[in-house]
């Protein structure tokens, strides 16, 4: 029986023998599961916790120059992009030569600070800003092992 739980055949909140009367038990609070919305909101939030609103940074930096991290270790420049370009955009705006022939739907972009960019979001949202810094990994599929 672990820890701190009471034997069987007494109610849920009283406290176990030898235990001082008046002290209750604490109710166990479990995590959200993995890949619940609860869990998703909570790190949503932390991705996007200081960032500026899209319309607002779009308006001061209406174009970047970004510096990818290829696959391979390559380094590639993508100068002129505009900030309200989407992920997904972007990939398909890659040279696929210099990425090794690798296809947009197959790549997956992050950055230090934010992790995994998400497709469907832009530049602005993520408030990119002059030189960033991206890596080009592999889209990774399936789940544990």
């Amino acid at each position: 029986m672990p820890p701190g739980m009471p034997p069987p055949g007494m109610p849920p909140g009283m406290p176990p023998p030898g235990m001082p009367p008046g002290m209750a038990m604490a109710p166990v609070t479990m995590p959200p599961p993995p890949g619940s919305d609860m869990e998703s909101e909570a790190k949503r939030a932390k991705a996007d916790e200081g960032l500026q609103p899209e319309a607002q940074w779009a308006a001061r930096h209406p174009t970047v120059t970004l510096k990818l991290l290829g696959p391979n270790g390559e380094n590639i420049n993508v100068p002129g992009v505009t900030i309200m370009t989407t992920v997904k955009d972007l990939k398909t705006q890659l040279p696929s030569d210099q990425l090794g022939g690798l296809a947009a739907n197959k790549m997956k972009l992050s950055t230090a600070k934010l992790g995994v960019l998400k497709d469907n979001l832009t530049l602005a949202h993520y408030n990119f800003s002059e030189g960033e810094n991206v890596i080009v990994g592999l889209k990774e599929r399936g789940g544990r092992k």
